[in-house]
């Protein structure tokens, strides 16, 4: 029925905390305290910048995706033609979206233009399915091509 020395998920987590009390009850000074503080704080905080800076190079990448695909699908995109990127970019102002100037619209869209796949790099956990609209009964599923499941 299994192997009698495997412990389960529950009994190694109790004496994963028995160790980390053991520890932490060892060096029960201050300097310890701040020390042990200091480390978890600078090791999370890294960890919780390459999270922001993974999400916000993937919602710049998005952003560009979508200007691509308006630009050669919008239903009234000649309306806008040449000041798309400004019209968007006044649009977005409004609605309080961060860095979304002209330039920087025409930065993401460029960056999507120069790594079409890059979102194909990423690992399944972060990978989101995306669907453009691009008219009002028309839907523009690009997720089957470039968010491959199970593509590390």
């Amino acid at each position: 029925m299994g192997n009698p020395k495997r412990k389960s998920g529950a009994s190694i987590s109790k004496a994963r905390n028995r160790q980390i009390s053991s520890a932490v009850s060892r060096s029960a000074d201050f300097d310890s305290l701040v020390r042990a503080i200091t480390e978890v704080h600078e090791h999370l905080a890294a960890q919780a910048g390459r999270a922001v800076n993974v999400s916000l190079t993937m919602r710049n990448w998005f952003i560009g995706v979508h200007i691509a695909e308006y630009e050669l699908h919008g239903a009234d995109r000649a309306k806008y033609g040449e000041n798309l990127l400004a019209e968007l970019a006044k649009r977005l102002t409004r609605l309080n979206v961060s860095n979304c100037n002209r330039r920087q619209l025409y930065r993401y869209l460029r960056f999507y233009r120069l790594y079409p796949r890059i979102v194909g790099t990423l690992p399944p956990r972060l990978q989101v399915p995306v669907v453009f609209r691009v008219g009002p009964r028309q839907i523009l599923d690009i997720a089957d091509e470039w968010l491959p499941i199970g593509r590390f």
